[in-house]
């Protein structure tokens, strides 16, 4: 098993997915790389006084401020694996990086000042990694699994957890926890409130693997979700969700599905049959269910347009194309420790 110690052996640098990025220095454990997906982000960096544009694979520090504008999105990967991914109109700050007393494990704390941001913070072995937002009067701590977070202009304050550990969020009033599938709210001047069930987007896409293929999700906004490395996760995708690495059958499951042109890339991961399925589901109906068997030769990326069609914002149906070999550089952009 090729556990995530990777990230102590590689410490010296951050990766680039495409071949036509360059590998980027990590100049220390405590700073994040920012990786723009779409527009344009800025920083301001610590004892700054304002902010700048910020070019692709950025360094971002302690005390360093990140925001991105309507139609931007941009997300932040830090040495232990944890990804925080940035919505259009979203400002963070960046608090806190520290060792969290574990091999290779992180403590993170951001503000969030507006917007939405949420984290994925998952590996083979418990790390003792966290991902703290502190949003107006409330301070969530995110653990293994997938949280949100959102501060709407009024100043409302939304946590969610998606899935992996229960997540406590303090406040002045006491503690809440949150589990799998809850959210809590917080109106403005506001700081007892109750978890109730998330509200997912309609439909439910899953694309499930088993044998030595690795499958990443990239849905038409160009955000991705899946598994680049056999011990590592990506995920960028709202609500979305996946099985821990390694894990036998690999999943990716996927809350209201945007319609349109989404990408399957499916690289082989060694050598030998391989199962690959995608099911879209409404209402626990399959709308779409396609599977094939093949075999992995290693080195070789196959690549599958998935097209999700919806009748009045809700999916009405699914085709997906027979996979074929990857040439060019795969779609997607991720950095992996």
């Amino acid at each position: 098993m090729r556990l995530v110690w990777r990230v102590a052996l590689l410490a010296a640098a951050l990766l680039a997915p495409n071949a036509g990025v360059a590998a980027a220095p990590l100049r220390q454990a405590s700073t994040a790389t920012l990786t723009i997906i779409t527009g344009q982000a800025q920083v301001q960096p610590p004892g700054g006084s304002g902010f700048a544009p910020a070019s692709d694979g950025q360094p971002v520090g302690v005390g360093a401020r990140v925001r991105t504008g309507p139609g931007d999105r941009a997300v932040l990967t830090f040495f232990d694996g944890t990804t925080a991914t940035l919505d259009p109109d979203t400002e963070i700050s960046l608090d806190r990086v520290e060792p969290s007393g574990n091999p290779g494990g992180l403590l993170t704390g951001v503000g969030l000042a507006a917007g939405r941001v949420w984290a994925q913070v998952t590996s083979l072995v418990e790390r003792g990694s966290s991902f703290e937002v502190q949003a107006g009067s409330a301070t969530a701590i995110g653990r293994e699994g997938v949280t949100g977070y959102r501060v709407f202009p009024d100043g409302t304050v939304v946590c969610w957890d998606i899935d992996g550990a229960p997540m406590p969020v303090r406040t002045p009033s006491g503690e809440v926890e949150l589990v799998a599938g809850q959210q809590i709210t917080f109106p403005p001047g506001q700081t007892s409130a109750s978890p109730v069930p998330r509200e997912f987007g309609p439909g439910v896409l899953e694309v499930q693997t088993s044998g030595p293929v690795l499958a990443r999700l990239v849905n038409p906004d160009g955000l991705t979700t899946g598994f680049p490395l056999d011990d590592l996760v990506v995920n960028q995708l709202v609500d979305a969700s996946t099985s821990l690495p390694g894990a036998e059958p690999r999943l990716v499951r996927v809350h209201g599905p945007l319609p349109g042109r989404h990408q399957l890339v499916l690289k082989a991961d060694g050598s030998g049959p391989y199962t690959a399925r995608v099911t879209l589901w409404l209402d626990n109906t399959p709308l779409f269910d396609r599977q094939w068997a093949a075999t992995a030769t290693p080195g070789v990326t196959l690549l599958a347009d998935l097209t999700i069609t919806a009748r009045d914002g809700v999916p009405s149906a699914a085709e997906v194309d027979e996979p074929r070999p990857l040439s060019d550089d795969p779609p997607g952009r991720f950095v992996t420790p």
